[in-house]
């Protein structure tokens, strides 16, 4: 299904408000945090477009893809480059700590119950 996207960067490890480090207990909250510095290349808030796939043809229709000539239309498809830009970083830092996370439209189709990414360090060959 398609999916949302948000994209952040830090140059220490993230934290919430409590000050407890990123994990898998806090990192969709503290990556969904720094949407207002995070955009696509047409200027529109991460988490606010969605990046679709052809199960969208199949799902409900309210995703706004009913037909291959919708899903031909959008700006952004899966298994494609899609650019992100992030605002608020300082020039020549280096930004060490850089979350993506990502949620479906599913069950649904308009994401009222989406599957979402799970917390991984990439440490784990698997989650490479």
């Amino acid at each position: 299904e398609g999916s949302r996207l948000w994209c952040a960067a830090w140059t220490s490890t993230p934290q919430d408000g409590s000050g407890t480090p990123i994990g898998p207990g806090n990192f969709e909250e503290i990556i969904k945090g720094k949407a207002m510095d995070c955009e696509d290349s047409f200027g529109r808030m991460c988490g606010s477009f969605w990046i679709y796939d052809l199960d969208d043809l199949e799902d409900d229709v309210s995703d706004g893809v009913a037909a291959q000539v919708d899903y031909d239309a959008v700006d952004w498809l899966y298994n494609r480059d899609i650019q992100i830009t992030l605002a608020g970083l300082t020039e020549e830092t280096m930004y060490e700590f850089i979350y993506c996370f990502a949620e479906d439209d599913e069950s649904n189709g308009v994401a009222s119950s989406p599957n979402k990414m799970t917390y991984s360090t990439g440490a784990v060959d698997a989650s490479k």
